[in-house]
């Protein structure tokens, strides 16, 4: 198993596997990748296809696990690359990538589906599985703005300047990636190493050989809360514009308890963003791959440092990782206890058998058109498969919206 972790393409490195490795009966590769400018910096003075470096760096390790891993005891023809938020966008990339092609046989996408779904994001660059990627062009155009900023505008040797400026500078001139003059700080469609986006490599099968497991959280959300009725009437209004009015119809203030601002924004832009497209996506990998669904239920998961644990976050983004990385000895209560237990058990069977229906876990079976069930993760071994999710997100409104 090989992790591409996640962060934005801006944060984070590899974890401590040895839940996984310890409990499952795998080895469990933990990689590094250059981060946001660094990674994926794009000037039409760096030549032709620059850019995309993190994703190349994903695959060299990938090579480097082809050519050593039967040393630790690995077979270099049984690989599952997984990862959870970019991670999750990263197995997207590689199952588009023609470089990728034989590197690796199972994926995991965990939450690769977070950016707006209409594309006013507040938090990341387009990046995720759905999201529209920025062309070659698009993205030389975000690096001369950048090279300008850090006073490489209109000098002779763009590149040579570059190469002088502090890498600190570089990346404080990057900052989130959400300015003017940020470059491009995540993937790239640069003909080569991504030839198109995975949402319409996902839709058109133009896709790397691999069985999939791609998994959602109920409430995966990675928007701005909304705070204050007005807040949450004026977030609305700024992601879905013309359909606002029917946002909230669908999803009135007085039928949340409160903090029902907080709440009713939440529920629109996990179901919005993340639930529904991975949803929509799994019907699409369906007819061209073996796909296995999940939908993390559980609410009640250890808090993450990044949300604020004042609020009722429910099922969060990437919440499962708190039970596949945990220190071995870590203490949950009996019903999380089983809940850890199954998750390794599930992760791994699937990487060892391209099943996550393994002993120890309940019966998971594969989407497809006519069975297009997934398995909701719950703990105390009440997980169960459910055809409900679709309804129960109002996706019939929200891939309509997406259509348009």
């Amino acid at each position: 198993m090989v992790q591409l972790h996640g962060g934005g393409f801006l944060l984070f490195g590899p974890s401590d596997g040895t839940r996984l490795a310890a409990g499952g009966a795998v080895i469990n590769v933990e990689v590094h990748y250059r981060l946001g400018i660094m990674g994926f910096f794009t000037a039409k003075e760096l030549g032709e296809h620059a850019g995309n470096y993190a994703i190349q760096d994903q695959q060299e390790a990938l090579r480097w696990v082809r050519r050593n891993i039967s040393a630790f005891g690995g077979d270099p023809g049984n690989v599952t690359i997984y990862g959870a938020s970019a991670g999750g966008s990263s197995v997207c990339a590689q199952l588009v990538s023609p470089a990728s092609r034989g590197l690796f046989h199972k994926g995991i996408i965990q939450s690769g589906f977070y950016n707006s779904l209409r594309g006013k994001d507040t938090s990341w660059q387009a990046q995720d599985c759905k999201a529209r990627w920025p062309s070659e062009e698009e993205a030389q155009a975000a690096g001369a703005r950048f090279a300008a900023a850090v006073g490489c505008g209109g000098v002779a040797d763009v590149a040579g300047c570059l190469r002088k400026v502090p890498a600190a500078k570089l990346v404080d001139q990057a900052g989130n990636g959400m300015g003017v003059a940020s470059g491009t700080i995540a993937p790239v469609v640069d003909g080569v190493t991504i030839p198109l986006a995975p949402a319409d490599a996902i839709r058109t099968g133009r896709l790397n050989r691999a069985v999939v497991m791609n998994g959602v959280a109920r409430d995966d959300v990675q928007l701005a809360a909304a705070e204050t009725p007005e807040r949450y009437r004026e977030l609305v209004r700024e992601q879905y514009g013309e359909y606002a009015d029917e946002v909230f119809a669908r999803y009135p203030l007085e039928r949340f308890p409160e903090p029902s601002p907080f709440l009713a924004y939440r529920t629109i832009t996990a179901d919005a963003n993340s639930v529904c497209p991975s949803l929509r996506a799994s019907r699409q990998l369906s007819r061209h791959l073996t796909v296995f669904l999940y939908q993390v239920d559980n609410p009640d998961s250890p808090p993450a440092g990044w949300l604020d644990q004042t609020k009722p976050n429910g099922a969060f983004h990437v919440s499962e990782n708190s039970f596949l990385f945990a220190p071995v000895g870590t203490a949950w209560n009996p019903n999380q206890t089983v809940y850890g237990r199954q998750l390794v058990a599930q992760w791994t069977g699937f990487a060892r058998t391209g099943n996550p229906t393994v002993p120890g876990t309940p019966l998971w079976t594969p989407f497809t058109r006519d069975d297009q069930r997934a398995l909701a993760l719950l703990p105390a071994g009440n997980s169960v498969l459910t055809g409900e999710i679709g309804e129960q997100h109002q996706c019939d409104f929200w891939d309509s919206v997406a259509r348009d």
